[in-house]
């Protein structure tokens, strides 16, 4: 055998040695429309078809075995180096990540030995790039409370519109229409909206004696000194209640909470 043949036979005994290795994924790339079917022997890399920014989610499905399943991105060069999404997949999962600038593939490592293959099979099943992805459009339980953000947002003023609030009184109760019915249990007619409202504090409020049976948190109103809760409640509903303003938060049992309110 000539010198040229050995070295052929040397060269295409590494490539298949490699390959059996370390292959990647050759359907293409991964995308929303385009699943990736594959069989594993040790590791493999698959192709993204992704813009920066948009935020994945993904099902991986597995026939046998187990694999890890992870990101592998352009300056992760070493074998077996990647970004984990998923440890120790026995037969299928969802994963989920948001793509940056170094986001390349997915790379899935086997983990039985290396003479088992693993039939696998990728798909993308949500793809939100940056200019969809917006936060819910916040919604209020009370028509007041409604009515005094969009005040607010106008630039009216606080004072004002507080003043507004004190000489209707507090808690507020309102009306509960058919539209905001979120509590089946009881025929719409019968219940009301409670509002409890505080202005003043910088930090928190709690009110305890709430109509749920829990100390609850007030929310902030749209990073004014104002705090609100509002609740669906029966109309015949009465209770004794308090409101606490700036309440250290730390970790202690419900006792030491409520020392902090009444010592």
């Amino acid at each position: 055998m000539t010198t040229a043949k050995r070295l052929m036979h040397v060269l295409c005994a590494s490539w298949l040695f490699s390959s059996s290795q370390y292959s990647q994924a050759n359907e293409g790339a991964l995308s929303l429309t385009n699943n990736i079917k594959g069989v594993l022997s040790t590791e493999v890399d698959v192709p993204l078809n992704v813009a920066v920014g948009d935020y994945i989610e993904g099902q991986i499905v597995i026939s046998n075995g187990e694999v890890n399943l992870g990101l592998h991105e352009i300056e992760q060069t070493e074998k077996n180096k990647m970004r984990l999404l998923l440890e120790s997949v026995a037969s299928g999962d969802q994963f989920r990540f948001v793509a940056n600038e170094a986001t390349q593939s997915l790379r899935l490592i086997s983990l039985v030995p290396e003479d088992g293959e693993i039939e696998y099979s990728l798909s993308i099943t949500k793809q939100i790039p940056v200019v969809d992805q917006h936060p819910p459009i916040r919604t209020y339980l009370s028509p007041t409370i409604k009515t005094l953000v969009a005040k607010i947002q106008k630039k009216q003023s606080i004072t004002t519109l507080w003043d507004g609030i004190v000489n209707q009184g507090t808690p507020l109760i309102e009306p509960l229409v058919s539209s905001q019915d979120i509590d089946p249990a009881l025929p719409h007619a019968d219940k009301v909206i409670m509002t409890f409202l505080y202005r003043g504090a910088k930090h928190n409020v709690r009110l305890f004696g709430a109509p749920s049976n829990q100390h609850e948190f007030l929310e902030n109103l749209v990073g004014t000194d104002i705090w609100f809760k509002s609740f669906v409640v029966p109309s015949t509903t009465r209770l004794s209640y308090k409101l606490a303003p700036d309440i250290p938060e730390f970790s202690g049992s419900p006792w030491g909470e409520k020392s902090c309110v009444i010592g």
